[in-house]
């Protein structure tokens, strides 16, 4: 059985959605990757009141904060 690779997608707020998305995606179907995933958007809530999972106390990681606008 061959290897199968997937490649994930950038979605953070450095990249232009409309053109970087689309052009690292044909990029990967020309050089043979099996699959392309993205994440759902993630909001993260502004004030953050209630924590992660709505765990209180539960921080609501950074990373959630650099997800660009869709």
């Amino acid at each position: 059985m061959a290897t199968r690779l997937g490649l994930g997608l950038p979605q953070n707020r450095q990249y232009d959605l409309g053109r970087d998305v689309p052009d690292v995606a044909r990029a990967a179907e020309e050089i043979g990757y099996d699959s392309l995933w993205v994440y759902e958007r993630a909001l993260f809530p502004e004030p953050a009141t209630q924590g992660l999972y709505g765990i209180e106390g539960l921080p609501w990681p950074d990373a959630y904060r650099h997800v660009a606008e869709p």
